[in-house]
Order: C-alpha cells, then structure tokens, then sequence
C-alpha cells in the first residue's frame, strides 16, 4: 500500500512473451483478485510491461 493507503502496487509476470499491454493488464487483474478478492470491482488504473528504461 501506499502511505496515503489509497494505492496498491502489485506486480508480476503474467506471461513471458505478452506483448499486449491491455491483454497483460486484465490478466494481470485476474491475479490479483486470486489473492484480493475483497478488491472486486475495483479498476486498475496503470499498467506497465516492465520494458524499456
């Protein structure tokens, strides 16, 4: 969390060769709801690939 406890960063590989930033996103979401349940219908509002600088 945050310190102003109003965002979550979680991360990780969803699948290696995803190059679809909006497809990794939802995939993504998945597996955060896997573990955060309790986050259903929140959004995600960022999404990243990990590449580049």
């Amino acid at each position: 969390m945050s310190p102003d406890r109003r965002r979550m960063l979680f991360g990780g590989r969803v699948r290696a060769g995803e190059t679809d930033l909006r497809s990794s996103a939802r995939r993504l979401h998945r597996e955060m709801l896997a573990i955060f349940p309790q986050l259903e219908g929140r959004r995600v509002s960022h999404s990243r690939m990990g590449h580049g600088a």
